[in-house]
This record gives C-alpha cells, structure tokens and sequence, in this order.
C-alpha cells in the first residue's frame, strides 16, 4: 500500500488554502498577541454626508470619523466609562462644575510631526462656536462652555470655563474630534478671537439677522464649510490612526492604516489606541438580497442590521456559520413614525397639528404584528424615546397606545372629520378651508423592512378613511427634506447615546431650526424640564425630571414610537476581538485582529 505524505509547511499551506473557502473550516491559533495586519470589509447601506469634522449628523458619518479623528477621552463600548484618548487623564473638575480642566498627553503628534496642543484643543471649539459653521446640530450642546484658558507656561493644559452648571459638560466636551489649527486656519483667521468673542456673536445673530460678523470669522466659516473637508481626501487630516484615501460613490469608501502614526510609538498600549487592521473598506450595498450573496461568498466579514428574514436564513446556513459569528444583541436604537407637528408652518397637512388626528394615527400601527411578521420576533415594543435599556430614567408607568382602528375612527368622526364628498376619505373644513385626511410619507426606497410597516399602516388607514401616498427617495435626500420639515410623515430610527441623554436636539423648540427636532415639537412645559435636566447635579431629581418629560411626550403624540429593535449581526471567524456591542454599528472593527496564518489580505 502506498502512502501519502506531506511535510508541515506543505500541510500548513494545505491547512490555510481551506481556511480560506470551502465549507471545512479551522479559524483556531495559538497566536495570543494581536498583530497589525489583514483587512476588514465592512457593509453599508447608503454613502454617508462625509468626513467633515463638525457639519455633519449622521450615524454613518460619526462612525467613520472615529478612525479619522480623536477625542480627549475615550468610551468604552462595554462598560460605558470615560478613559483618557489625547488627555493623559480625566480631568480636574472644579467642585461647582464651572472649571474643567484637561491636561493633553506630550506624546501624540499630527501627521506632520507637530505636537497636540492646547492651541488645538481651543481652535476645535472656537470652529464649533463659530456662528458661521455650519454645526447648529452640535453648537447646541455646548452654550454652557463661556471661554477656554490656556495655560502660558504648560502648552497640554487646557482649561474649559463654563457659565453655567451642565450635567454632561465632561462628557460632551471630551467626546469632540479635535483637529489642527496649521491645516485648517493656516491664516490664523480665528486666532484674533477668544471662545467667548465667538459665543457672543453667536448669541446676536440669533437675535438679530443683521448682526454685522467681523470678516475674518465669515471669511473661514465660508473655506470651512466648503464640501471638500468631508469628501477629499486631500482635506481630511486628523490625529488617528487611519488617512482617508477613496471614495467611490455608492460603492466603496477606503481608510488605509498611517505608517507614521503616533499611537504606534506608545509602549503601553490601551484599548483607546487600538487599531489592528492595514485597511478598512466600507462597501455600500443598498440591497439586502446583495448583503446576504455577499456574506455567503464572503466578499464582506462585518454587517449589523440585517434585513431579519434574511438573518433568520443566514443562522440556519452551515455555510455562513462556518465562517461567521452570528449575533443577536439588543440595539440602543429606537425607531417611530415621524409627524410634522407645526404643518401650517411649513405649508403641509394641516390636520396633523390636531392632537387627536396623531393620536387617531398612533391606534392605526399594529406594533405587535411588525414585530411578528416584519421583524420576526427580533425587537421589542416601546412606549416613547427612553427605552428600558436606558436603566433608572425609564417611565415604566407609561402603556403602550394599542392598535384599535375602530376607537381611532371613534375619534375622528368625534372631532368633525366625515366624508362629505363621498371619495373615501376623510374630510373637514379648518380655517375655512376643506382639508382632507391625505398625507405623504417619506420613505428610503432601499429599506424593504420599513416599506413593508409603511405598507401595513397605509392598509390599515385606508380602512378607516385615511389616504398615505408613499413617497420613495434617497436617503440623504430624505434628510434634506426632514431639515427643512418639509413632510407629513416619516419613518425613522434614533440612537439613544450609552451615557447621560440630553433631549435637547430632539425634543426642543430651539432645535427645530438648525438642530435635530425634525418633527417641529414645541411645548413650553417640556422646554423647561429640559432646562432643568440640563443643569441638575442631582441623579434623583433629574430622574424624576425624565420620567415627568415621558409623560408628556405620551400625552401629547408627537409622533409614534414603534420598536426597539434586535441588531442583527455577522463578523467573520477569523478576527480576534469579534465581539458585539449595543451601540451602532454593533462592533468595533478597528479592534478586529487576525493571527498571522489566517489573514486573507496581503
């Protein structure tokens, strides 16, 4: 008999050529130290705003900057506490809130081998300050920061003076991308002005329009605010450990690992200065059927918000689960039906600023059923913006509204709507004018999920005398019609933040121009508890606050607050790290490690 033998590098190379495909697979090593090394190919859905450091919101954008960019301390997606990043500790923070200061580490540099300075740190925050930016979204959490000190005999030290007491000021102020003043104000523009010189300008441009702006701050808000600084590589600089190099328009967007980065340097290495991979490739794959071919020939290692029927097909595929951890964590998202509460504002239905009309609309959404059939089981109901997972701030007196289209009918023929025309829907004459119940709901055309409880709420209002007319667009065109509110009604999904939540951008009347609060609410009542929490030390009080702000919200349906939703996760077998999180994407690539025989990319 004859017999076959194969020496171990040939064994080994045998071994690794399976790893790489095929259904046989060993993702097992006794490497035990991470390495720098291999790729990771990650899966989005739509192209993000951008890189820009301060003007832009969305989720997708924060997340790519997080490899750009680098804040003053780090949070840990585990435990949700603050370490240092680019200070070299906490900061000392005066016992009446108003001081805080930072001390900056002397080891980390720009690309170009100049130190992070305090001068840095001020310059980020005079940009944010700076009335002309386009960063309403983010200016809004900082009108408690009056001035910055700078210390002439330490250039790391750095002190932020506040005027008022904010319970989130450490938080906030740490968690900002700090960028350097050589590469975007190399003429010094802003440096003739203090923090507080900008604020002030700030503070009379809101009053009034007119406000004549020194040239200097016009004339760098103006370069700033130019599209490049998010969509050229060339004008993308920051202090981490990846340079932004491609853009392909829906297609892909590549980050690729500096070779002179500061971190690598450090002896002692920190989770706040890991960062593994050689390159991290964001593919944009609208379709979800495309995002499950690609995980089947593993042409991506990482996804969340999987399409959940295609999950559910996905865990029972041996061929995927071979090659993938499959993870099914709760999120910290929250997703509602958005209603244009000010419609006579902005020119749409005016029947939506009727509280009854929203509230009618809520009984229309058979919650339990998406979450049946649309979500499989992969979510869980909720009652309004905080959910359960938020811990002790979370009202747990407050009842779901149940689906009842026959009280919501009720309601309507109570409050004068009929169908005085005989052409199916609903109808009543306000400001003497006949309005009928008919609006448009804003849809991302790529979202089968949502398309499908779009689909069942229009079902259900059709029955009871209500016509939506879908209206299918792109993602970012979407968010440019939610800005300027022009809408009836929207579907969307919010992450609530792992630490202390400020409702100001969501739910304030300041923010419905320039901030968050798309929907146009306005309450005094809940103005002024949001006042309150921002500036109450007090944990149990400010408890209490939060849970008198749920009540309201229930009480006056300002929109209609759907699910939490199960993430729905793959990341492939041979990253180290692999872990899953709550919050958005769900996992930390930058983390993801392979051992030396199993990498794919060379």
């Amino acid at each position: 008999m004859k017999k076959l033998i194969l020496n171990g590098s040939i064994l080994s190379l045998l071994l690794h050529l399976i790893s790489c495909g095929g259904n046989i697979q060993n993702y097992e090593s006794s490497q035990k130290e991470p390495s720098i090394g291999d790729w990771v190919v990650l899966q989005i859905s739509n192209d993000p705003q951008g890189f820009h450091p301060t003007n832009t919101s969305d989720a997708i954008s924060q997340e790519l900057q997080k490899y750009v960019y680098q804040t003053l301390l780090y949070q840990n997606l585990k435990d949700f506490q603050l370490y240092p990043m680019l200070a070299k500790s906490l900061p000392e923070v005066s016992k009446d809130g108003l001081n805080i200061t930072f001390e900056l580490r002397n080891d980390a540099f720009w690309d170009n081998g100049q130190p992070i300075t305090g001068k840095d740190v001020e310059f980020t925050f005079k940009v944010i300050k700076n009335p002309k930016v386009n960063c309403q979204k983010t200016r809004v959490y900082f009108e408690f920061l009056e001035n910055i000190k700078l210390d002439p005999d330490n250039p790391y030290k750095v002190t932020f003076l506040a005027n008022q007491r904010y319970f989130r000021s450490v938080y906030d102020i740490s968690q900002i991308p700090i960028i350097p003043q050589y590469f975007y104000d190399p003429n010094g523009l802003l440096d003739k002005f203090s923090l507080k010189d900008l604020g002030t300008y700030e503070v009379k441009l809101s009053k009034d329009t007119n406000t004549v702006i020194p040239k200097e701050i016009t004339q760098f808000a103006e370069e700033f605010n130019s599209i490049k600084y998010g969509r050229e590589p060339q004008f993308v600089v920051g202090s981490g450990p990846y340079k932004f190099t491609t853009w392909e328009t829906n297609q892909k967007i590549e980050l690729v690992r500096k070779d002179n980065w500061w971190g690598d340097k450090i002896l002692a290495k920190t989770e706040a200065l890991e960062a593994y991979p050689q390159k991290i490739i964001f593919k944009i794959i609208k379709d979800p059927t495309a995002v499950v071919a690609s995980i089947k020939n593993q042409e991506i290692d990482a996804a969340s918000g999987i399409v959940s029927k295609n999950f559910i097909q996905l865990k029972q595929d041996p061929d995927v689960t071979n090659h993938y951890y499959i993870y099914n964590p709760a999120t910290s998202i929250y997703s509602f039906i958005g209603i244009n509460n000010q419609p006579k504002l902005y020119n749409r239905n005016p029947a939506l600023a009727d509280k009854n009309v929203r509230l009618a609309l809520a009984h229309l959404a058979n919650v339990d059923l998406i979450i049946d059939k649309v979500a499989q089981g992969m979510a869980q109901r909720i009652v309004g913006p905080i959910l359960k997972s938020n811990g002790n701030i979370y009202n747990d007196t407050l009842k779901p509204i149940p689906y009842d289209p026959e009280y919501a009918a009720t309601l309507l023929k109570d409050n004068g709507w009929k169908d005085s025309n005989n052409n199916g829907i609903l109808d009543k004459t306000i400001d003497g004018k006949t309005v009928e119940l008919s609006f448009e709901f804003l849809l991302d055309e790529t979202n089968e999920e949502r398309r499908n409880i779009v689909t069942m709420f229009k079902e259900s209002a059709k029955a009871i005398g209500i016509e939506i007319k879908m209206v299918n667009m792109e993602f970012k065109k979407i968010i440019e019609q939610l800005s300027l509110h022009q809408f009836d009604l929207f579907y969307g999904a919010w992450t609530t933040p792992p630490a202390l939540q400020d409702l100001k951008q969501l739910w304030h009347t300041e923010s419905i121009n320039g901030g968050t609060n798309f929907i146009a609410f306005s309450n005094k009542e809940i103005d002024q508890i949001i006042d309150q929490i921002r500036t109450e030390l007090d944990e149990n009080k400010r408890v209490d606050l939060y849970k008198k702000f749920q009540v309201l919200i229930h009480k006056e349906v300002p929109c209609i607050f759907l699910t939490q939703p199960l993430d729905r996760i793959v990341i492939h077998k041979r990253f180290r790290n692999a872990e899953a999180v709550t919050v958005r994407p769900g996992f930390q690539p930058i983390r993801f490690w392979t051992p030396k025989e199993l990498v794919k990319y060379k």
